[in-house]
């Protein structure tokens, strides 16, 4: 299957990595993950999906966005830095909006031109009350 890895630059300092895995002509699903910067459970989730596509995808394709939240990720908060907006308020998003709204909106333009038909967006307890 091929496998492809970009970057998608948003309006903020950081990217949003994005793993497509296609196979042949089909739907296009995507799976999200870490929109909470404090919800790291789905990252782990993510990357072992990444792994499993890899072998056994047969039709359409896959999209992966590993971290939504990059910067919420690195400084375990769940909200956005440094407005603090909660990005899964913020959807479309707004290209001439704020720093935060300008970046759902780049996440929103990336899941159109892919046609993307079903977005699975993975939740979890934050990571502060994982023993």
């Amino acid at each position: 299957m091929p496998r492809s890895v970009h970057q998608l630059r948003t309006s903020r300092r950081d990217t949003v990595p994005v793993l497509v895995h296609e196979a042949s002509a089909g739907p296009v699903v995507a799976i999200t993950a870490n929109i909470h910067g404090d919800e790291a459970t789905g990252v782990a989730v993510v990357q072992e999906l990444d792994r499993w596509l890899a072998e056994r995808l047969l039709k359409g394709a896959v999209v992966l966005y590993p971290s939504l939240n990059p910067a919420g990720l690195s400084n375990r908060t769940r909200v956005l830095p440094p407005d603090g907006a909660d990005l899964n308020r913020l959807f479309p998003g707004h290209r001439d909006g704020s720093e935060s709204e300008r970046h759902a909106a780049s996440i929103w333009k990336d899941l159109a031109a892919r046609r993307v038909g079903l977005v699975i967006d993975l939740h979890a307890d934050s990571a502060r009350s994982i023993p």
